[in-house]
């Protein structure tokens, strides 16, 4: 993932939800990437947010925020790199570490999960409730 945004700051946010009778499942995945020259991947502070499929962790549709609204991308604008159709690496093992972290906070149904994925797997930050 770093050749995408050239070595800035990017993380998933994956959103799960523990169902009284199903267990925990993940519902949403968002990919969010910086710009050439920010220290921001937040979309509202001008990075990118990317639509990931929480089936197979494909990027289905990528977009920046402007002063004129939201622009669809297709590839990242600074480093030409593709996003639509990117598989995240090590996607099974993104979501089975936030449903094992998920099954551990039991009274919280809904957490968006931030998690950085590095060579040797997945990394949890923090949960936002």
């Amino acid at each position: 993932l770093g050749a995408i945004n050239a070595g800035g700051p990017h993380n998933l946010r994956v959103l799960t939800a523990t169902m009284p009778d199903s267990g925990c499942e993940v519902q949403a995945a968002t990919l969010r990437i910086s710009r050439a020259g920010s220290g921001f991947d937040a979309w509202n502070r001008g990075g990118i947010a990317a639509d990931v499929d929480p089936r197979s962790g494909e990027v289905r549709r990528a977009m920046t925020k402007s002063k004129s609204g939201s622009q669809l991308l297709i590839d990242h604008p600074d480093t030409g790199e593709r996003l639509v159709g990117v598989v995240i690496p090590l996607w099974e093992e993104v979501c089975d570490a936030v449903l094992d972290a998920a099954r551990k906070t039991p009274g919280i149904r809904v957490v968006g999960w931030d998690v950085v994925v590095a060579a040797d797997g997945p990394r949890i930050i923090e949960g936002n409730f």
